[in-house]
């Protein structure tokens, strides 16, 4: 039985090629561009070393590379190179989304803001009215940043006609846009996780 080493030396540069291509004279296993290649072009056509070919015409620049394997040749790196290691980090730790989640609030929770700034307006005027709000419901300005809780505390301010008049118990906000065109905007009420409270 014969063995094939899959492995062997290549008869031109001596890194390790497989069996496809060999030298027709002293059938040592060679890389299609370490030699002449002869005969028909494709699987198995014959390659002929640089040390079989007689004719010396045709020798590719590697073929005359010393045969050693493992050698790495380093390159200096000129100053106007970037550095890997500066430019490159790796972390084990996945991604993290630069987004905060989304805190959605019941039209109750929003009517109960909105009626304590329209009383805090009438006896202490608007100034700071906002972030007072932000601090007097915490558990209802629950979002990640404080700017989006005075965005949030902005945003209800501007519709408080609509939220007051939302009747008990809804589920939606209708709205009306420019060009008679209607909008409704409905609270989820399915939201992610379990119901903390009912509705009210």
């Amino acid at each position: 039985m014969v063995t094939i080493n899959r492995a062997t030396p290549c008869g031109g540069c001596g890194q390790p090629v497989g069996p496809v291509h060999s030298c027709p004279k002293c059938f040592r296993h060679m890389h299609p561009f370490c030699g002449r290649p002869t005969g028909k072009e494709g699987f198995g056509q014959s390659v002929i070393c640089p040390e079989c070919d007689q004719d010396g015409q045709h020798s590719p620049d590697h073929a005359s590379a010393p045969k050693s394997v493992g050698h790495v040749v380093e390159l200096q790196s000129s100053g106007s190179d970037v550095q890997p290691e500066a430019s490159q980090s790796i972390s084990s730790q996945p991604r993290q989304s630069s987004r905060h989640t989304q805190a959605v609030s019941s039209i109750a929770h929003r009517r109960k803001v909105v009626r304590w700034m329209k009383e805090f307006e009438a006896n202490n005027g608007d100034k700071g009215m906002f972030a007072k709000a932000e601090n007097r419901f915490p558990r209802i300005f629950n979002s990640g940043t404080q700017a989006a809780n005075l965005a949030k505390a902005i945003y209800w301010w501007k519709k408080r006609e609509q939220i007051l008049d939302a009747g008990r118990g809804s589920v939606a906000i209708s709205a009306r846009r420019r060009g008679g065109r209607r909008r409704v905007s409905a609270k989820v009420t399915a939201c992610r996780g379990r119901p903390r409270s009912a509705w009210v």
